[in-house]
């Protein structure tokens, strides 16, 4: 960061209200409300240009947003009994309402042909040639963001029945939801969108440590964006299967689970690589297909030390094209072919360290496509792999809770990005940094 920049500021607040009524001990009645408020007030700053021996300018653009969103929910749970036919039953209505304003029209150039090298970030004078910018925010945002703005509003029904027979060993899942959705985004008209996505799902106990499953639903998801014509996107949608099995070893000690999974999605966008830095337009690339394997496994290791690891890999491409820049094959941008987590955790519990636990563990991800912000022919570059290792300090007494976690313990140089036309666009994580937290149970 230049250190003559006006940092940005952040604020951001979140009130939640949940109420619930129970009127036997078969039915329940829940209603919650959210209201979230994120305003941003700072810059970003660009590569506008870059030669071959390292001489940059820099692009420093406003970028100033304001996010509110409404939610609420009204949901019914219950059980029932129908002949030898269990049920349990989640009936629900929900709503919400998002509004987003965006400020990115101005843009200011630190430097001048000659002045900046990235081999050599000393320049004389103590100051970029052109100074630092003063972007003029003497209206408010709300009024700033004419066609940057994004809205969406919506409703939906849900319901779902858990049927068992033979005393819940077989459980067959029916489910729906209907959702109307309202948006427009960046200047477009307001469309509105309708769709019912069913459920069905078969879990199948063959003994009191073992069950399989089988799972269909299907997927609709609204997209804020804007084509390069000037369309909105279309709602992403898709089918997704899943089959696996899990299995308790050991007293219920151990448990693990392996799961296959399919989902295919329609209309599935990604960035244009035509964009400029300053430009946010969508492509749409037809049919996406994912495919891939899960592992779970968690259990105590010795007393007091238990351990959570996860192993995933995931294969995710373009299954039908209809953009000529992202054909048939063409990796997704933003994913690794494999995932692998491990979290280790031990628990005091005697002496004056009573109450205190210390957790440890690590993130992997291996074969990282690119994003997809610039000209890679298939997203076909990769990304080195990514380590980090994070730790965590606890201490647990009655209702109160302490926590101190520490991220990127070994403070690596941790990023994600992709080509950007002949030089590079980098977007990095935090360094070695930590949250202190504090919770009390009422």
């Amino acid at each position: 960061m230049e250190p003559g920049l006006e940092p940005t500021t952040v604020n951001d607040h979140t009130l939640i209200l949940n109420l619930q009524h129970q009127f036997n001990k078969d039915w329940k009645l829940t209603a919650q409300t959210a209201y979230f408020n994120y305003n941003r007030q700072g810059s970003s700053m660009w590569p506008g240009s870059l030669s071959a021996n390292g001489d940059m300018i820099r692009n420093v653009s406003i970028g100033d947003a304001i996010n509110e969103m409404k939610f609420g929910q009204l949901y019914l749970n219950g059980k029932a009994q129908t002949g030898q036919v269990s049920h349990t039953v989640l009936a629900g209505f929900d709503a919400g309402d998002k509004h987003a304003w965006y400020d990115w029209s101005k843009s200011f150039a630190l430097d001048s042909i000659g002045t900046y090298n990235i081999y050599n970030t000393k320049y004389n004078g103590g100051s970029p040639y052109y100074g630092y910018p003063s972007f003029d925010r003497s209206k408010s945002l709300k009024e700033r963001a004419n066609n940057t703005q994004i809205t969406q509003s919506y409703v939906g029904l849900y319901l779902q029945d858990v049927l068992g027979f033979f005393n819940d060993r077989l459980l067959l899942t029916l489910a729906g939801r209907y959702t109307y959705v309202k948006d427009s985004s960046y200047g477009t008209t307001q469309t509105k969108e309708r769709h019912f996505s069913p459920r069905v799902g078969l879990n199948f106990s063959i003994d009191e440590n073992t069950s399989v499953y089988a799972l269909y639903d299907q997927t609709f998801s609204p997209k804020m964006g804007m084509l390069r014509s000037g369309k909105k996107v279309k709602p992403i949608t898709g089918n997704n299967w899943e089959a696996g099995i899990k299995r308790n070893w050991f007293n219920n000690r151990w448990s693990t689970s392996l799961t296959v999974y399919q989902i295919l999605k329609d209309n599935e966008t990604s960035s244009d690589p035509q964009n400029t830095p300053q430009e946010s337009y969508l492509i749409q690339v037809g049919q996406s297909k994912s495919k891939g394997v899960e592992i779970d496994v968690q259990g105590e290791i010795v007393r007091n030390l238990s351990v959570i690891a996860n192993y995933a890999y995931t294969d995710y491409k373009v299954s039908k094209s209809v953009n000529a820049s992202q054909p048939v094959g063409t990796r997704l941008p933003g994913y690794a072919k494999q995932n692998f987590n491990i979290w280790l955790k031990y628990k005091f519990t005697q002496g004056m360290l009573d109450g205190f636990s210390l957790s440890a563990g690590q993130t992997s991800q291996l074969d990282r496509s690119s994003w997809n912000w610039g000209s890679t022919l298939n997203n076909t570059q990769s990304l080195p792999d990514y380590f980090r290792f994070d730790a965590a300090l606890g201490w647990r007494k009655n209702n109160l809770n302490l926590a101190l976690n520490i991220y990127n313990v070994f403070d690596r140089y941790l990023y994600s990005g992709s080509p950007y036309g002949n030089y590079y666009y980098w977007q990095s994580e935090a360094p070695r940094n930590f949250r202190l937290s504090m919770s009390y149970s009422f």
